[in-house]
């Protein structure tokens, strides 16, 4: 018997259909995972964005963040950014105050829950929070301290048609999604009437 890696000639392997599904599936998996990683984590919508990006990239390293992975743009003329990660990130940076939009991870150190409340509350923005614990009593307290309209709980980016999506603060009005989005295709009319023998 010959055995070889995708079934074929000189193969007398009865499972050869079997083998040649596996192997599709695993490129097709392979495939999807590549997609996902250009599409939604290093490809940018347009110039501007991607400026914008690497303009905050350069500053996070000016400003003294340390540089872990990343910060650099891919290719000449293509609109991709590797994937960039700051450690030692302070309060005051820009990276730490402005919605980056992009492939950019600040990783900031506290010594309390409370201080890590406080902090995050300074922002100005309040579109997302995330709290990653084995504690459904830490999970539940910190998430409603937080001032930012989405929590998620040990997951992130989980977003359902039945659940409101949208910030607090500088991070937007009203809401996507759930019932809440609804309103924004509503208009409320108010009719009063006087009865007879009333004021």
């Amino acid at each position: 018997m010959v055995h070889s890696w995708l079934p074929g000639a000189g193969s007398t392997d009865t499972a050869c259909p079997a083998r040649l599904l596996y192997f599709i599936q695993n490129i097709i998996i392979v495939v999807v995972v590549v997609v996902i990683v250009i599409v939604f984590v290093c490809v940018q919508i347009d110039r501007q964005q991607f400026e914008k990006i690497m303009d905050l990239i350069e500053s996070g390293k000016k400003e003294g963040a340390r540089l872990e992975f990343g910060g650099v743009s891919v290719g000449e003329e293509k609109l991709f950014i590797q994937p960039t990660i700051f450690s030692a990130v302070k309060d005051h940076m820009t990276i730490a105050t402005q919605e980056i939009f992009g492939p950019v991870q600040c990783i900031f150190s506290f010594k309390s829950q409370q201080e890590a409340i406080e902090r995050a509350n300074c922002s100005q923005y309040g579109l997302v929070s995330a709290v990653f614990t084995s504690s459904m009593d830490r999970a539940l307290s910190v998430s409603s301290a937080l001032d930012s309209g989405t929590v998620w709980i040990n997951c992130y980016n989980a977003l359902h048609a039945q659940s409101p999506f949208g910030g607090f603060k500088m991070s937007g009005n009203g809401r996507e999604l759930g019932e809440y989005a609804l309103a924004e295709y509503s208009e409320v009319k108010a009719v009063t009437i006087k009865l007879r023998g009333t004021m």
